[in-house]
């Protein structure tokens, strides 16, 4: 039997109390009342439960804040080891570079004093006054510097690659002991021992023991031609032929172990002559008195005047 609208709106007020048994089976046939009968048996150890939506909102809200606190904590947790990390790398980058030399450059400058210098294990260098150098990284590069301007006598270990740039040319090692000069328009390169390759004007230049080049003449010259003895005074000699007195200003130097200022405009002017070995007072006597100049010896440093 098909159940009515009715039906289910009395069956709804029988459970609820608001009608009895008896009203009941006026409005329902028997089988039916049997049957609500049964179904009430069976759901009447079953509680309804109204759910408090006000208290579950706030219990839900609670719980979300709570979430949100925990994620937020554990986000700054996060971020501060982060800045830690990154600080501290920083900071390690830092202290490296300045150490080894990983970035950037490091500038080398002498004004009234010349200085001593080693690169590595097996490159010396002797800056004159008034000189430059820059070595530039990664790791401040043992094999090769900037002669920025001035001068330097380099002293390198048989088998070592070097090299020196300058803005007139590049002097690659191939020998050991040279002195190389440079400005804004003028290089000089004298080696004593071994030999170098200069690079000018995209032009090479073997520079070999006792030859000079400048970008002048731009040809290799000898330092000195021969060594001459007399025997009358018993004095061994440097004989010179046409050589730049700049380049026997280096040569006075190295030998003597001094320190030489002449007014520039003689640098480039040539002396021949004979410098005797092992005499300095002899020699700058005569180099005055071939150029009309005046010298004064103060400790290790001579200087010539007009």
């Amino acid at each position: 039997m098909k159940r009515s609208v009715n039906q289910d709106t009395y069956l709804a007020k029988w459970i609820s109390g608001e009608l009895n048994d008896s009203e009941l089976k006026n409005y329902v046939s028997e089988n039916d009342f049997n049957s609500y009968v049964l179904l009430k048996d069976l759901i009447s150890g079953m509680q309804s439960i109204s759910p408090d939506i006000e208290n579950t909102w706030e219990q839900i809200n609670q719980k979300k804040l709570s979430s949100t606190f925990k994620v937020n904590q554990t986000d700054w947790t996060l971020k501060r080891f982060y800045l830690a990390a990154a600080a501290i790398l920083i900071l390690f980058v830092s202290i490296m570079s300045y150490h080894f030399g990983l970035f950037g450059s490091q500038h080398v400058l002498t004004s009234t004093q010349s200085k001593k210098l080693n690169i590595g294990e097996n490159v010396f260098l002797d800056l004159y006054q008034n000189t430059s150098i820059t070595q530039s990284a990664p790791l401040y590069n043992i094999n090769e510097i900037e002669l920025d301007f001035g001068e330097v006598y380099f002293e390198v270990k048989k088998g070592q690659d070097f090299k020196i740039k300058t803005n007139q040319g590049t002097v690659e090692v191939l020998g050991t002991k040279f002195n190389v000069k440079s400005n804004d328009n003028f290089l000089s390169v004298m080696c004593f021992e071994g030999s170098v390759k200069v690079t000018y004007l995209d032009k090479e230049y073997i520079v070999d023991s006792g030859k000079s080049f400048n970008s002048i003449d731009r040809r290799v010259d000898a330092i000195l031609e021969n060594k001459s003895f007399n025997s009358e005074s018993g004095i061994l000699y440097h004989e010179f032929k046409s050589t730049r007195l700049v380049d026997v200003k280096t040569f006075l130097e190295k030998t003597y172990k001094v320190k030489i200022t002449f007014p520039k405009y003689i640098l480039n002017r040539k002396f021949t002559g004979a410098l005797p070995i092992n005499d300095l007072e002899l020699s700058l006597h005569l180099i005055a008195s071939s150029f009309q100049l005046h010298y004064e010896i103060n400790q290790r440093y001579v200087y010539f005047k007009a």
